[in-house]
This record gives C-alpha cells, structure tokens and sequence, in this order.
C-alpha cells in the first residue's frame, strides 16, 4: 500500500508540473513606469512599458488626459548564469492637457495567446510657476506691439526662447494666427541676456500680422518641444581631463515650454465725412513732391515726382498726381517704383510715381498740391497730407510756326489699308462628332522625363548586363517579407481595431528597415526619416512616411475607434507608401498612355443632348449638359470650344472667351475657333498694347502652332533612335559617336531644351479672364480701399497673387490692383 501510495503522489506532482511549467513558462508579463509623477502643464512624462514577449500590442486609447505620442522601443537581452531573460521596452512621450491629478489608467498589453492589464498610475500636474519663470532653465514668451488695432494696422508678434542649457532637436510650433495675415519679418535673432544674474541665450523670432477680422481676436500660445541634455560625467579619478567629451556620455530629457495667450482687439475703421477721397492706407506716412524744372519752353518736358515714404500698407498707395489741364498739358505716366522691406517693424519703404508734363500752350501756370488721406495709427482717425504746388512759366518754343498744308495735284493722300473685319453678327457652328468627349491629357513633366530616359537606363542596362550583380542581403530580404505579411495581414481584416493598426505600423516600419538592410520593431518619425534620409530617399517620399506614421499612431493612441473610411484611408496609403518605396519604377509606365476603354454611353448621350439643346437654341441647357461633361473629367478642346460658342450665343462675352482660350491651350490651329475668338475679342470694351515682341516671340514663334506634345514627342522619338542606334553599333563593336550619332544627339539636345522650355513657359503663364459685367480694381483687399481702374467682360489679365477671397492681377504694366475671386476666373 505505501508502495502504491508513494507511486500515487509522484504522479500527482508530475501531473501538477505538467501543469503549472507551461503557465509559467508562457505567461506574459508587462509593467509601466514614468520618470517622475509631478510635473507642470509645460513638463513632458517619459512612459515605459517593459514586456517579455514580442509582437505585442499596447492599448494606450484609454489615455484621454495625455497626448500619447510614441518614441519607439529597444530590447534588451541578459543571460545570468545560463539563464536567457528577454526584455522589450516601448517607450511613450505623454504631454498633460490640463492641470490636477490625471489618471493613466491600466493598460491592455496583449499578444496572439494571451492578454495582460498593468497596473494605473496617478501623475500630479500644476500650473508652471509664472513668477519664478526666470529661474528656470529655459522658458518662453510672447508680445505684441500693440493690442488694440484697426482693420489694415500692421502689428509684430514676436516670438523669444530663453534657455541657461544645452539642448536639441527643437522644433517650434508657430500660432495659426487665425484672424491675421501673418508673415515672417527678418531673420531669426540670436543673442544674451542676463536676468537675475543668470546668462541666458536667446532666440528671437519677429512675425508681421495684419487683422483680417474685427472683433476680441486671441493668439493661441507657441509651443517649443526640445530635447535637453542632461550631462553624465564619468571620472574615476578626480582629474579634469575626463571631464573632455570624449569621456562623457549624455543623455536627453524632453521638455515643453509654452507662451501665454494673447488677446488683440480689433476696430472697424470709422466712417470718412471728408472732402478727399480716403487711399486706403493705414499707417504713418510723409509725401513729397519735387520738379526738375519749372521754366520751359512750350513743347518740352518737365517730370514731376510724388515719393510717398512710411509705415504700412505702402505697396497699396494709388497713382497719385495732381489734376492737370488738358487743354494746356499732356501727361504720360511712367511705371511706379517702390522700395518696400519688411523688418521687425513691418512694412517700411517708399512709392515713388513720375509723370512726365508738356505744356501746350505758353504762359504762368499753377501745378497744384498732391494730396493723401489715410488712417493715421497714432490718432486713430483720417488723417490728409499734401504736397507743395509748383509756379511753372513756359515761354514758346522758338519753332512755334503755325503753317497750313498746301495739296497740289500732285500730292494725292495715301490709301490707307484697313483689315478685314466679320460684318455679320454669327459665328461658327459647334463641333459634333463623339471625338469630342474623349479625354485629351498633356504629357506631364515627370512622364516625359521618365520616356526620355528610358532608352538612356535601356542603353545602360545593355552596357553593364553582363557585370550586373544583384543579390538582396538576408536580412533586407526577412523584413521585406514580413512587410509584405503584416500588409496581407492587415487587408485581410474586417474590423479596424488596434490589431489593424499595429499591422500597418508594422508592415511600413519593416519596409523602413529593408532599405537600412537591419531589424527592428519600431521607429520614431525622426529615426524613419534619419534612415530614410541616408538611403537617398527624396524628401517628398520622407515627409510623406513621416506623415504617414504620425496618422497611423494618432489613430492608435487617439481613444477614438477608427471608421471605416479612416480604415480605408490609412490602409491605402500605407499600400501606396510602400510602393513608393519600392525600387521597382518600370512597372504600370503605359498606364498614362493606354488606349481608352470605349466612350461611356451616358457621356455620348450627354454630349448628344448638349448638341441638340443648342440646335434647337436652347443654350442654357446645352452650356449645363457641356459643362456636366467638364464636370466628370473631360480635358477635350472641342468640348471647351463648344461651351465658349454656347456662351457666346446667350451673350456672356466673359465666359465665352475664357473656354475659347482654354481651347487654345489644346486645339491652337484650329481654324473655327481662331475665327470665332477673334470675333469674340472685338466685343472686349477694354483695350491693350499688346505690340511688344519679346525675343522668345522671334525666335520661337512656330511653336505656338505646333499641336499639343508635339514637341517632347520629337524629342521622345528622337531619343529611342539615337539609344538604339547606340546598342546596334555597340553590338557591331563601332563607336556610336560619329557623323550620324553626333546629328542625332545634337538634334536630341535641342529639342529637349525646347521641350522644358515649353514646360517652363506653360508652369509659368498664370492668366485668367474678366467674367463679371464690369469689375472694380481697388489698391486693397477691403470695400474702403481705393478705386485704381475698372475692366470689363471678357478681358484677359495675368494674375500676380493670390488670396482666399481676391486675386491680385495685371492689366498693363502701370495697371495692377485686387480684384474679388468671383470676378475673375483663371484659365
């Protein structure tokens, strides 16, 4: 019996053993630790979660009172007395929202077997300490110039980061400066200040704001996220000779500093019950005026000059010049010269207009005083200066003979010859074959560089075939595949949960490290950019991982559930980066240039009822049904063509004109649309000399007729010929650089330079078209701003600048002014 009862216990114990060794072997643990549980609002919590197994997924949603920010993870691996320990560290950046004791709740850390909950921890936040701000050891601050403005009054925030330590990795996050106009004014500063006895260094920035709103405006505070280095000495000897660098290792501790809020209030400008009309300038400014001359002699010329000097809105200053008598003066203006520079103090220069005076007549004149009235920023009301007046006496001209013509038989008059003009009110009929609805798309830059090279990498190829080598490394190759894995992974679920989003994560972290040839499991934005970076990727593609992998982990430590179509959307770009990554560029390169599917049915039977509509002259309808083509992504310059005849017939010259020139851009020798423009530009009320002939309009006139691409078509064609010419005298072992390659290569040079010249000149042409009634050009962007010229429909104008709600265009050198967007259309 006690045989059997002896035996009955040890198996119990196996049993127990059996049991209990596999719980424990594969039990997974987690813990959280922070680097310290009281900081203030402007401190940042380093978090560490301390795993020991891989391919984890931490749960930081639950985080609502920090803004969660990953900061990448490290391994570390002991072996103690034959005893293998293996340790995953995930480390976190949690910046406070608000002040009191805030919660870190218990974290789900959790694996494909099992799951874990660590334990919650408390973190005490309170406000920084405004009154020992200078003891520490670096802080922030914000001002403004002045905090009660009017609408137009310029103002500088500036921006200064104070700092007694060394530190790193800075970045500024600027105000939006929602409500102003704001722009960079000069360079950064950099200088010392002692505060307290303590030597701090300084870094100043200045930005110009300009109120765009009335009202209490508040300027959200700047944030500075710095890296500070917090020095460890190693000296084991008390000798100041290992206290050198080289001896010494840092370690970084992150902070975050912010600027208080500021709060501007922001006037109308008052009503103006002057005599002069108000410019529209707000500021402080001085005017003056000047003649060269003031006794002349009938027939000469005398240039007056009015300089307007000061502090604002300078650049808006309308032509000013005194009214003159045409019955005893001719004027000629003369291009506007203005010196404007924006510094600490805003915009500061002058506007200088010159015009050119020649009295008709002799005898004592008066020139009368120039006048401005603008908003003066330091009385707060309407403010009018005005120049001096000038005595000019003109004596006649000592050829001054008055003679009558003589016609003898003789002399007969010049016939004068006269063009041939459209005397019928009518225009060319529409276009309607089907060809019209097919998309027509201009060979982008980017294409016809990659068909150009693509014989030259051939050529090459061809070259070095036989001594090309390519063997992928081990390592690249393991984290392609798991790349790859993690993407399949991530496509095959239905639900978008964290287990979603970690394979994102992990699929282009993998990709990252397949460039870098090494492992890994994480990696901060800084890290993915730094490897990204030193394997030549552009910098496009970098910004766009390190976008990427900020939205992915945004979406993870949110506390928000993921959509459906945030899902989609990040599991498209990662797709997409990953291509980008990629080192294959010959796949799909015929996908621009494939042939087209067949018309869609409902694109004919629209365009069909759009011809119809305007045969029965019913051109609303057929400008709806046209444009509803346009809509969907038609590019055809029949098309546009058709819309500019339907708007011309309900008699919007405007709009008419602006289809005809985008149908120039694509059918330019067309012959019905050069004739039905040229007919829709003598109903243009406003007129300009557009006689001046350039030295590209001379020696490059012909390209204006050449079809659309035909030029990087050429140069495509002549590159394959030259390339293979290049392979077939290579393989017949002759030097592909004689009389014939030569040609070849000199005709392929010249037509490149002209096809990025064209590329150049369509990238810069920036023009649009009147197509309201009649438009009013002002000197700003508010109703109060000055009237400088009106244009009409139909007009063409180079836009200068942009705006939200106006453009800046050019009519003629001397006329330039704001327009409202909805006045105007781009081409």
């Amino acid at each position: 019996m006690t045989g059997d009862a002896d035996m009955t216990t040890r198996v119990f114990f196996i049993m127990i053993l059996i049991l209990v060794f596999p719980a424990a072997a594969f039990a997974l643990s987690a813990t959280v630790q922070v680097d310290q549980n009281s900081i203030t609002l402007e401190d940042v919590i380093l978090m560490q979660v301390t795993v020991d197994e891989d391919d984890v997924t931490v749960d930081t949603s639950g985080i609502d009172d920090f803004k969660v920010r990953g900061a990448g993870s490290s391994t570390n691996i002991s072996i103690i007395n034959g005893s293998y320990q293996k340790k995953i560290i995930y480390q976190y950046q949690l910046t406070p929202k608000k002040t009191g004791d805030l919660l870190i709740p218990s974290l789900r850390v959790s694996s494909d077997k099992t799951a874990v909950v660590t334990e919650a921890v408390t973190i005490t936040v309170t406000k920084a300490d405004e009154v020992q701000a200078d003891k520490k050891d670096i802080f922030a601050t914000a001002e403004i110039s002045a905090d009660r403005l009017v609408m137009g009054q310029q103002a500088v925030y500036t921006f200064r980061l104070y700092s007694a330590v060394r530190f790193q990795r800075a970045s500024l996050s600027e105000p939006s400066f929602r409500g102003f106009h704001a722009k960079a004014a000069g360079d950064r500063k950099d200088y010392t200040r002692r505060i307290n006895g303590r030597v701090y260094n300084v870094s100043e920035l200045n930005f110009l704001i300009i109120p765009q709103q009335t009202g209490r405006v508040e300027i959200e505070p700047a944030a500075v996220d710095a890296a500070v280095i917090v020095k460890s000495k190693r000296d084991p000897f008390g000798s100041p000779f290992f206290n050198d660098s080289f001896f010494s290792s840092h370690r970084t501790r992150p902070v975050r500093v912010l600027t208080d809020p500021l709060t501007v209030h922001v006037d109308p400008l008052p009503p103006y019950n002057g005599v002069h009309s108000p410019s529209g300038l707000v500021g402080d400014f001085s005017l003056s005026a000047s003649m060269d001359q003031t006794d002349l002699r009938v027939g000469d010329s005398a240039t007056l000059t009015v300089r307007i000097t000061g502090t604002g809105n300078v650049m808006d200053a309308p032509v000013l010049s005194p009214v003159l008598d045409v019955d005893r003066f001719k004027a000629y203006d003369d291009t506007p010269v203005e010196e404007i520079q924006i510094s600490a103090e805003g915009y500061t220069g002058f506007k200088e207009f010159k015009k050119a005076i020649v009295p008709v007549t002799s005898g004592d004149f008066s020139i009368a005083p120039v006048t401005l009235t603008y908003f003066d920023i330091h009385t707060f009301s309407y403010k009018t200066i005005q120049t001096q007046g000038f005595q000019l006496r003109v004596e006649p001209s000592q050829t001054e003979v008055t003679v009558e013509p003589v016609i003898s038989q003789n002399t007969l008059p010049a016939l004068k010859k006269k063009s041939v003009t459209f005397e019928q009110k009518d225009i060319l009929t529409i276009k309607q074959s089907l060809k019209t609805i097919e998309h027509q798309q201009k060979l982008g830059f980017a294409w016809f560089c990659f068909w150009i090279l693509l014989p030259a990498v051939i050529f090459a190829g061809f070259r070095a075939a036989r001594a090309f080598i390519s063997r992928t490394p081990d390592t690249a190759q393991v984290m392609e595949n798991r790349s790859k894995d993690r993407l399949k992974k991530a496509e095959a679920f239905k639900a978008y949960d964290l287990e979603f989003l970690a394979c994102l994560y992990s699929a282009l972290i993998s990709k990252i490290y397949a460039k870098a040839k090494s492992t890994g499991e994480s990696l901060t934005c800084e890290e993915a950019a730094g490897i990204l970076t030193r394997e030549g990727t552009p910098s496009e593609t970098v910004n766009r991982v390190t976008e990427l992998i900020d939205s992915i982990e945004a979406a993870k430590f949110g506390g928000k559930s993921v959509d459906q179509s945030l899902g989609k959307t990040l599991l498209d770009r990662t797709k997409d980066t990953i291509k980008l990554l990629g080192v294959a560029i010959l796949a799909c390169v015929l996908i621009g240039f494939s042939p087209g599917q067949g018309l869609a049915d409902e694109k004919a039977a629209q365009f069909l009822d759009g011809v119809k509509h305007y045969q029965n002259h019913e051109y609303d309808q057929a400008i709806q049904a046209f444009e509803a083509l346009v809509d969907q992504g038609v590019v055809n310059g029949d098309l546009y063509y058709n819309l500019g005849n339907a708007y011309l017939r309900t008699d919007q010259t405007g709009r008419a004109i602006l289809w005809y020139e985008r149908a120039r851009r694509w059918i330019p020798n067309d012959p019905d649309l050069i004739f039905n423009l040229n007919h829709a530009n003598t109903l243009i009320i406003d007129k300009v000399d557009d006689t001046q002939v350039t030295l590209s309009d001379i020696f490059l006139f012909w390209m204006k007729y050449l079809p659309l691409n035909a030029i990087q078509v050429i140069a495509i064609g002549l590159s394959i010929i030259f390339f293979g010419l290049c392979i077939v005298l290579t393989l017949l072992g002759k030097n592909p650089l004689k009389t014939t390659g030569t040609l070849l290569l000199s005709l392929l040079i010249l037509c490149l330079c002209l096809a990025c010249y064209d590329y150049w000149n369509g990238a810069s042409l920036n023009e649009a078209v009147v197509v309201a009634e009649k438009v009013t050009v002002r000197s700003g962007l508010s109703e109060d701003a000055a009237v400088l010229f009106e244009l009409h429909a139909g007009t063409k104008v180079t836009i200068r600048q942009s705006h939200p709600t106006h453009l800046k265009i050019m009519f003629s050198k001397d006329k330039i002014g704001w327009v409202k967007l909805s006045e105007v259309i781009p081409i």
